[in-house]
């Protein structure tokens, strides 16, 4: 039998089953479409994130290829509004150091409609902003990307009415940097609001690095050319520079009436033997020094303003201790002749290096550019001629160039050139003045003076020892002078064993002194000459005892060591004659002639006189040089001077005629003004 089913329960079954495969077909189509959408989705990020990396990319390759980074961020703030559709971006510029940083306006923006938003734009283009809490500002404190949702209302009380008024919502603000150096900050503006999304910010950033890369490039250029450009020890403008400088002002001149220009040389008197005494270092530092102390004077001419205050000065530093100033100006003669007096008087004080106290002046020359030069180089040769006529006549001189000065330095160049060949042909020669006992009449040595046989002319070394000097012949020359003084001290003893007592005083160079290895040289003459040392007396002029006195000292000693007797030069005439006696183990002190020659002062004669007792305070000799008549000669014996040397009592005269005077000492007697030698 069968049973049918209840129609009512088959109803119920149907209506659920249905119901279920609806469900069913709703979760499908539910799957389907997040399917689709995540699918959407991804395609849309995969587009949003490729074109993010071509944006990247074409940024980067710009920025490879670029010198300019304003050009750099001119392409990205467009190419960055381009692909987000952004309606206007702008860059501010890292301005000051300190206190001082911010961020300003530099014109260089973009927008999609400019007219439309051209009261923001100008005010943009034109703001500055301080470190603050928001931005831009914000980046000046911590440099990272600050996206700000609604800039209408972020509290930037200066832009915020003016963005409503263009519709401005969303603003990101990107650091433009490399490391921790912020060079520039992007500012880019939307229409709608967009909320922050990172994977952009991290985008953006990368290409504010991207630009950073450039302006580190042109920092290091720049750089690269400064230090072409600079000295780099003085940091002042390098003689490149200068030249360049000089150039095209020249250049402006003969294309136009201009002002004209005066050029100040200087070089620093005294640089040399610091150098050698106390080394490099010590020389450098005193080149900083002084620098230091040239360059207040022209700062001072360039920023004081004053009726005829110079256009410009300029001062560089063109090699060793060479320095050289240029004034622009009407009154560019006068300003010069003033720049030349405040020099010598900056430079008047002393140095203290490694605790020695060190002196330099300088020697000055000046050229004025009248009109008549063809060349800026022709105003620099005549200006380093003036110094070198400056230089001739002592330390702390200025000269004024004239064309008399052009013929001298041809001639200065010819006696370098003839000073080298007199020391391959052997023209030079010695001359011996008797050194005398003032009470007995008697001699008791010798200064060997150094000649030149010109010729049929004898010169004499005031004619051309500077030249030696300044052409690195004086350690050769003076090497010769010692040798041959210790040659005929040695051959005179030889000769004649009974021989009265005598000494062969001779002069050593400064730069001679302080050589390295001048004692080994001293050495070695008297082991090659066979000479007495006990003989010898090494005179040493102030200048050379003070510039390195450990050095002066060390050497003094080795020489006393030896038996060789040691003599201050020139005494009186430098900066603290009398401590340098306590401290240098010297055996006489030579009074310089220009106190014995005034005869009318008695301010002379009293200095003599307290020279005179210090010398016996310390057990010293003294020795008067440069006497030349019997009220000298008396007045030195009144006061108690014991020895002295002059052409009262004879000039210098050749070897043979030193020996023959030597040998007759004991009759030898104080001349009489009948007797005395035709000068």
């Amino acid at each position: 039998m069968s049973v049918r089913p209840d129609p009512v329960s088959f109803d119920v079954s149907l209506e659920a089953r249905c119901a279920q495969l609806e469900r069913q077909l709703k979760r499908e189509r539910q799957i389907r479409l997040e399917a689709e959408s995540i699918a959407e989705r991804g395609l849309r990020e995969a587009y949003l994130t490729n074109q993010r990396f071509e944006l990247l990319c074409n940024v980067a390759n710009a920025a490879n290829q670029s010198v300019d980074p304003m050009d750099t961020l001119r392409f990205a703030i467009a190419e960055i509004c381009a692909v987000n559709d952004w309606a206007f971006a702008n860059v501010l510029l890292r301005k000051g150091q300190g206190g001082d940083a911010r961020l300003e306006g530099c014109g260089l923006w973009h927008a999609r409609h400019p007219d439309q938003m051209y009261a923001f734009v100008d005010l943009s283009s034109r703001l500055i902003a301080w470190p603050c809490a928001t931005a831009p500002g914000r980046l000046l404190i911590h440099p990272a990307a600050v996206w700000t949702p609604d800039i209408q209302a972020s509290g930037d009380q200066g832009r915020g009415g003016l963005a409503r008024q263009c519709n401005l919502r969303a603003s990101i603000s990107v650091p433009v940097l490399l490391g921790q150096d912020l060079f520039a900050v992007m500012e880019f503006f939307t229409q709608s609001a967009v909320e922050p999304d990172p994977q952009q910010l991290e985008v953006l950033t990368q290409i504010g690095t991207q630009i950073g890369r450039v302006f580190r490039r042109k920092a290091n250029e720049k750089r690269l050319i400064e230090n072409a450009l600079r000295d780099p020890l003085t940091n002042l403008p390098n003689r490149a520079q200068f030249e360049n400088r000089l150039e095209t002002i020249f250049q402006r001149n003969t294309a136009a009436a201009s002002l004209r220009t005066s050029l100040i040389y200087i070089d620093l008197d005294g640089f040399k033997l610091v150098n050698d005494a106390l080394g490099h270092q010590a020389g450098d530092r005193l080149l900083v020094e002084m620098a230091g102390r040239l360059r207040q004077v022209a700062e001072a001419y360039a920023t004081t303003p004053y009726a005829g205050a110079p256009e410009s000065v300029l001062i560089a530093r063109i090699g060793g201790d060479e320095f050289i100033i240029l004034v622009e100006g009407e009154q560019h003669c006068d300003d010069a002749a003033d720049i030349a007096k405040d020099i010598h008087a900056i430079l008047r004080p002393s140095y203290v290096i490694d605790s020695h106290e060190v002196r330099c002046a300088a020697s000055i020359g000046i050229a004025h550019d009248d009109g008549s030069y063809a060349a800026a180089a022709d105003l620099m040769r005549d200006a380093d001629v003036a110094m070198y006529d400056a230089k001739s006549r002592g330390p702390g001189q200025t000269v004024t160039f004239d064309l008399g000065m052009r013929e001298k330095a041809v001639s200065r160049l010819k006696l370098e050139a003839e000073l080298r060949t007199a020391l391959q042909l052997g023209e030079f020669r010695l001359r011996y003045q008797p050194i005398i006992d003032i009470g007995s009449g008697r001699i008791v040595g010798f200064e060997a003076l150094l000649r030149w046989q010109r010729g049929d002319t004898l010169v004499y070394p005031s004619d051309f020892l500077q030249v030696a000097e300044d052409s690195g012949l004086m350690n050769v020359l003076g090497a010769w002078v010692l040798r041959e003084a210790a040659t005929v001290a040695a051959g005179w003893r030889r000769a004649c064993a009974d021989l009265p007592p005598f000494y062969m005083s001779i002069n050593v160079a400064p730069c001679q002194f302080l050589q390295p290895n001048f004692v080994d040289q001293v050495r070695d003459i008297i082991a090659a000459t066979n000479v007495d040392p006990r003989v010898l007396v090494i005179e040493l002029t102030e200048n050379a005892a003070i510039t390195n006195r450990e050095h002066t000292r060390t050497v003094l000693e080795a020489l006393r060591a030896m038996g060789i007797r040691l003599s201050l030069d020139d005494f009186g005439t430098g900066y603290s004659s009398f401590t340098h006696l306590q401290t240098l183990p010297f055996d006489n002190i030579k009074i310089d002639r220009s106190f014995v020659t005034d005869g009318q002062s008695n301010v002379s004669w009293d200095i003599i006189d307290a020279m005179l007792g210090i010398a016996r305070a310390l057990n010293i000799g003294v020795i008067a040089e440069g006497i030349e008549t019997h009220s000298q000669l008396d007045r030195l014996a009144e006061v108690g001077c014991t020895f002295g040397q002059g052409f009262l009592y004879d000039k210098a005269v050749t070897a043979e005629m030193a020996l023959e005077k030597l040998g007759a000492t004991a009759g030898y007697a104080t001349p009489t003004r009948e007797t005395l030698p035709r000068l």
